[in-house]
């Protein structure tokens, strides 16, 4: 991919894409992508703790917190859904700082 960067810009920015559409997707189920952002975002929160980076640990943890609050509030009955914006700026976040993670430490990330 370092030998084309255009076509790996492409390729990133398709990604970042349809992760973000996807969280917009698996939202029609009322709270369901709240619980997969939990678990995504914890999962770099502990892979940034082991390569020491304490700024994208800080951006996971501080987007865990989000999807727990409409999680509680949103608890048994399931009522209310998450909306447009919210999912895709979730879906962005953890695309964002995935590719982030995988600038930073290519070495980590095979």
């Amino acid at each position: 991919m370092l030998a084309y960067p255009a076509l790996a810009i492409g390729i990133t920015c398709f990604a970042v894409a349809g992760v973000a559409n996807a969280f917009n997707i698996i939202e029609g189920y009322n709270g369901l992508s709240n619980m997969v952002a939990i678990i995504i975002l914890g999962g770099l929160a502990y892979e940034v703790f082991q390569v020491d980076d304490t700024y994208i640990m800080i951006e996971a943890l501080a987007m865990i917190g989000a999807p727990l609050r409409f999680l509680v509030r949103n608890y048994h009955r399931g009522l209310i859904s998450l909306g447009d914006d919210e999912a895709y700026l979730v879906g962005f976040w953890i695309a964002d700082l995935s590719v982030l993670l995988t600038a930073r430490y290519p070495e980590d990330s095979k």
